[in-house]
């Protein structure tokens, strides 16, 4: 989808069968998590089948782009280069940007997204008929795609381990008879953005925000405002 590919944006299907769209700043502006899973008291209790990933598979340091008769832009990390070879982004872009220094910023974005490998919540089941209150169960029914969360880890003989994350995938697995039900539910969760913990958008967020900000029109001298 164009709109989303030139808006960094994400397209999805929701658990009600609409189509979810998040704008690009609907993540960066989730300053702190809505949710806290963990081991911890106060926390959303998880099952012991929690899998977590840290691999160079979506690394991405090197991007080539161009927009409708506009110069190809490129943009690369060497850092990430010499540590992850060059891993260029997996498909072609184009933009229906106005001009080739919209595109440049774009691609630098994900560059500076992507160039180190980060580490990712690969799976997370939840048994919310087996956990007393009612904190686990307002999990279960409230969690979404797009959320963000705190994922919390304090192994016995090891260090602990916070990541912040955004949930991409939510599973239900519902099985009944005559006298029980057992419900789990298993999420998927990528890296929050880097810098995006406590203070909102970093330096390289507000270039990839200001890409699409180009104005179309010229504008009234004195105007402080435009729409």
């Amino acid at each position: 989808n164009l709109v989303v590919q030139d808006e960094q944006s994400n397209l999805y299907n929701r658990g009600d069968g609409f189509v979810g769209f998040e704008q690009r700043h609907h993540r960066w502006k989730q300053l702190t998590p809505i949710w806290t899973i963990g081991d911890g008291a106060g926390e959303i209790p998880y099952l012991k089948t929690v899998n977590t990933e840290l691999d160079d598979i979506k690394v991405v340091n090197y991007v080539q782009a161009n927009r409708l008769n506009g110069a190809t832009q490129s943009a690369t990390d060497l850092t990430s280069v010499n540590n992850h070879f060059y891993r260029s982004y997996p498909s072609s872009l184009t933009f229906k940007t106005l001009n080739d220094t919209d595109v440049a910023s774009i691609i630098q974005g994900i560059v500076w997204r992507f160039k180190n490998p980060q580490e990712r919540l690969d799976n997370a089941d939840f048994y919310p008929a087996a956990t007393s209150g009612t904190t686990v169960w307002a999990f279960t029914v409230g969690a979404d795609i797009g959320h963000r969360i705190k994922y919390n880890r304090r192994p016995v003989g090891a260090p602990a381990k916070s990541l912040d994350l955004w949930i991409e995938s939510v599973q239900f697995s519902i099985t009944f008879d005559e006298q029980t039900i057992d419900w789990t539910m298993s999420i998927q969760a990528s890296p929050g953005l880097p810098g995006n913990s406590t203070t909102g958008l970093t330096a390289q967020q507000f270039i990839l925000t200001a890409a699409r900000s180009t104005l179309k029109n010229s504008t009234i001298v004195g105007a402080t405002s435009f729409t």
